[in-house]
Formats: structure tokens, C-alpha cells, sequence
């Protein structure tokens, strides 16, 4: 081990055997491939303890007042961001909705290892898609259904605050 990669240990506390030594001396590739690999990749999945029993009982009984933080109007619809951690990393992010093709949406949920059937008849439009994390948006009519089904098959879902102390705008 080059005396660089010891001293800069040394100074964050870590040993040569350490996992953090260890590492350390990996190549960015291989620090890739354990992302990717399910067992060293960071855990987004699962229960997001989002509730979505408590979101499809306000729809049912159209109370859009409790749920007015998680919509805005888009072309008369009151649509909803969904999150889904899913299984894999991509290799390629998607950032910009308006440059995503029906190819690339196709595509980054296949590669990402959510199965489309889930999505099938929600209306959801994936708008951008970040590691695993893949962004949607999706009529609020079906927000939760959807997010019903995806928790069941074991992928974290939630849909984000447009508005209010934790939302990202108006």
C-alpha cells in the first residue's frame, strides 16, 4: 500500500484491514460493481412506510384536502410524483422528462429491475430515473392502487410533497 493511501488511513482512523482500508484501495470499476451487486448496494427498497391504505381511503371518499400537498394540476389532472426504489442501479440516469422517449422510459425500468406489469393501466409517465430510484408522474386516481401494488411486490413507493415544509415547490 502506497504511503499516500496509509497516512490518509491513518488520519481517518482506519487500519490496513479494514473494510474501509480495504476499500480504499479499490479501483472506481470495481467500486461500481459492488453498487450493483445487491449484497454491497445501499438499500432504498422496501417499506417506505409511505400509507397508502390511508391515501386510497381519502380518495375513495374524494377528500383532495388532506392529500393537497402530494398533487398539483397538470392539463386539467391532478397528478402526484411517485418514487420507486427499485431493485437495481442504472447505468445511464435520465434527467430531463422532456428529452425521455417511450424507448428509454421502456428501457430503465426493465434495466432497473421493476416489472412494468406493475404500472400497466396507472398512467404513470417516468419523468427522470437516478440510480435506483425512478420518478413518475401519475394521476392521483391511481397513485394509490399503484403504490399499493408496488409495495406489496416489495419495492419501496412513495409519493413526494409538492408543497408544504418538506415539498420542493408551488
Amino acid at each position: 500500500m502506497g504511503y499516500a493511501v496509509f497516512l490518509l488511513l491513518a488520519l481517518a482512523g482506519c487500519s490496513r484491514n479494514s473494510p474501509d482500508a480495504a476499500r480504499a484501495q479499490k479501483t472506481a470499476p470495481e467500486q461500481a460493481a459492488d453498487m450493483t451487486d445487491k449484497k454491497n448496494a445501499p438499500s432504498f427498497q422496501g417499506d417506505y412506510g409511505f400509507p397508502w391504505q390511508a391515501v386510497e381511503a381519502q380518495l375513495a371518499a374524494g377528500n383532495f384536502k388532506e392529500l393537497e400537498q402530494y398533487y398539483a394540476v397538470k392539463n386539467g389532472v391532478k397528478t402526484a410524483k411517485l418514487e420507486i426504489a427499485a431493485r437495481k442501479n442504472l447505468k445511464r440516469s435520465l434527467l430531463m422528462d422532456s428529452e425521455i422517449t417511450a424507448g428509454d422510459a421502456a428501457s430503465a425500468i426493465s434495466e432497473s429491475g421493476l416489472d412494468a406489469k406493475l404500472l400497466d393501466g396507472s398512467g404513470a409517465k417516468l419523468t427522470s430515473a437516478v440510480d435506483n430510484l425512478l420518478y413518475f408522474d401519475i394521476p392521483l386516481e391511481t397513485a394509490a392502487a399503484t403504490g399499493v401494488k408496488l409495495s406489496r411486490a416489495g419495492f419501496g413507493a412513495r409519493l413526494l410533497a409538492l408543497r408544504g415544509p418538506s415539498g420542493y415547490g408551488q
